[in-house]
């Protein structure tokens, strides 16, 4: 888990490791919880419809007993732009880029296939780099 660096983000994400002894599989992905600080401590935002919103997710958590992305830490850049994102099954370190109302498009990296990035969280884009 980490809260957001950037001076406009009082978000909280979470690596959600997945499931590994369940008949089905869950999890796998990185999720983002809507947040503000009130009295000196941070709350989850009142009035949001969901509590908590896909920013990195597999496309198909079916396939995930045999090596998906699956987050296993969470690092921001000095300056909060980039979240970074390790994975223990892939081997691969994820760079997310906050945007400034648009996605940028994929590059070309062993998980592209698999994994998608879903938010829309308002004042709050991210890309994959």
């Amino acid at each position: 888990m980490k809260f957001g660096t950037h001076k406009d983000d009082n978000n909280l994400y979470i690596g959600l490791h997945g499931s590994y002894n369940a008949d089905t599989t869950v999890g796998y992905k990185v999720i983002v919880v809507p947040g503000e600080y009130s009295g000196g401590r941070w709350v989850p935002a009142s009035g949001v419809q969901t509590p908590s919103t896909d920013l990195l997710a597999n496309q198909n958590e079916a396939n995930c007993g045999t090596g998906c992305f699956r987050p296993v830490g969470l690092a921001f850049g000095e300056d909060g732009e980039h979240l970074y994102v390790s994975s223990d099954t892939s081997g691969e370190v994820f760079l997310v880029k906050r945007g400034n109302g648009a996605f940028g498009g994929f590059k070309n990296h062993p998980s592209q296939s698999v994994l998608t990035l879903a938010v829309a969280l308002p004042a709050l884009v991210w890309a994959l780099l």
